[in-house]
């Protein structure tokens, strides 16, 4: 019972990364360093080179922390199931909190998340 709730928050972290649409702002992070990097390499001026590090800059800051309140929103829902589940089954909270830290726990959730995503992507493709 205890790796089912920890399916179902592996589960609930991918849904809400795919929904939230986390990959946009990472892209957007490393196609601003990318950006910047060709900018230094090119023969613009020294004035030229500084105003496009800071309009790079301020966008990979802001592409950052969109980052960061997405990663927070699902730490945040993350922690709501949690007290929702130990509020429903108190039985279950010191079983729920040593499979979180155990590695056998952090393994069997990691690779059923994954095994979800794929069985998910697999069923999305025939649709």
């Amino acid at each position: 019972m205890t790796y089912a709730l920890g399916l179902l928050f592996g589960i609930v972290f991918f849904e809400l990364a795919i929904r939230l649409d986390l990959r946009r702002e990472v892209m957007q992070i490393l196609g601003g360093s990318r950006e910047s990097l060709s900018m230094l390499r090119s023969q613009s001026s020294d004035a030229e080179k500084e105003a496009a590090m800071r309009t790079a800059s301020v966008r990979m800051f802001a592409a950052t922390g969109m980052l960061l309140l997405k990663f927070l929103a699902v730490a945040a829902a993350l922690v709501l199931l949690y007290y929702l589940i130990v509020t429903i089954a108190p039985g279950r909270r010191a079983a729920l909190d040593a499979s979180f830290v155990s590695p056998v726990g952090i393994a069997f959730i990691t690779v059923a998340t994954l095994a979800y995503g794929w069985v998910r992507h697999a069923v999305l493709e025939r649709l």
